[in-house]
C-alpha cells in the first residue's frame, strides 16, 4: 500500500506556518511546526508494511534551495526511511524530489493498481479530484457531508492521525495486505 500525504496542513500545520513562515520560505519547513501525530502515525504506517510518500503542489515556486529545506525538514521530523519520498506535482506533471528511493517507485509502476494507493489531504479540490479518480481518499482535517455522499466507497474523514490510521488498517484488512493479528 502507498500511502500519498500532503504536505501543507497533513504533515505540517498550515495555519502555523501561515502565522510564522510566510515572509520567509527558507524557514516554511524547518521552524514550522509538525501536525500532533504525524510522526507517530507515519512510523505505524511504515511498520504496517506501508510506503508512505509526501506530496505537494508547492513545487511550481519552490526554488532548489527550499526544495533542499524541505527534504532536511522531513528527515528531521520523521524516522530515517519512513517518508519514502517528496514528490511535486503542477498541472498533470509530477516530479520526484528526494529519489534515493527510486526502487520503490518502479515496483509502484510495475506492480501497483489504484486499489494501493490512498491520499491523506486537507484540500478539498485535491481530495475531490482523488475520489473522483477512484483513489481512496482521506479528507484530513475537516468534513464536508457533500463529498462524502457524492463519493461514498473512495472517501473517508480523519481529523487527526490516530483516525487516519485507523481508517488505512481497515482498508488494509478489507483488501488482504494486514492481518487482524498485525493491528
Amino acid at each position: 500500500m502507498i500511502v500519498f500525504t500532503d504536505l501543507d496542513g497533513t504533515l505540517f500545520d498550515s495555519y502555523r506556518i501561515k502565522k510564522c513562515c510566510m515572509a520567509d520560505w527558507l524557514k516554511v519547513y524547518t521552524e514550522a511546526p509538525i501536525m500532533p501525530g504525524a510522526p507517530e502515525a507515519i512510523a505505524k504506517l511504515n511498520d504496517m508494511g506501508c510506503n508512505c510518500m509526501a506530496i505537494t503542489a508547492r513545487g511550481q515556486v519552490f526554488s532548489p534551495i527550499e526544495h533542499a529545506m524541505t527534504k532536511s525538514a522531513l528527515k528531521k521530523y520523521f524516522k530515517r526511511g519512513h517518508i519514502k519520498g517528496l514528490i511535486w506535482h503542477v498541472r498533470n506533471k509530477c516530479e520526484s524530489i528526494m529519489s534515493e528511493h527510486d526502487d520503490i517507485a518502479q515496483d509502484l509502476r510495475d506492480n501497483s493498481t489504484i486499489e494501493d494507493a490512498i491520499l491523506i489531504d486537507d484540500d478539498l479540490k485535491q481530495v475531490s479530484a482523488a475520489a473522483y479518480g477512484g483513489i481512496f481518499t482521506i479528507l484530513f482535517g475537516r468534513d464536508d457531508e457533500e463529498l462524502r455522499k457524492e463519493y461514498p466507497s473512495t472517501l473517508r474523514v480523519a481529523m487527526n492521525w490516530p483516525e487516519a490510521v485507523k481508517i488505512i488498517e481497515e482498508r488494509m484488512i478489507e483488501r488482504g495486505l494486514l492481518n487482524n493479528e498485525k493491528q
